[in-house]
């Protein structure tokens, strides 16, 4: 079950993301991140020229705190 925060529907809205896309993001990502800073995770899915980014707390419900769409993705990855 996926759940969604006002800001992240504001945002789905804003850049033509659909539920669907955002279930396929979290079930298929092509790269799965953890931040360390907020304790969110984070899918990723490239879909044609551009990347879905979905930010989520994963709990029974996935709760998903915000949605984004880049033609540029940086991942900055932090070394032990």
């Amino acid at each position: 079950m996926i759940e969604f925060t006002p800001h992240a529907r504001e945002r789905m809205e804003k850049r033509s993301v659909t539920e669907d896309e955002v279930r396929d993001a979290l079930e298929n990502p092509d790269e799965l991140l953890y931040d360390t800073k907020t304790g969110n995770f984070i899918a990723v899915k490239e879909q044609e020229s551009r990347y879905l980014i979905i930010v989520y707390v994963p709990m029974e419900v996935y709760r998903i705190v915000s949605v984004v769409v880049t033609t540029k993705l940086n991942i900055n990855r932090k070394s032990n």
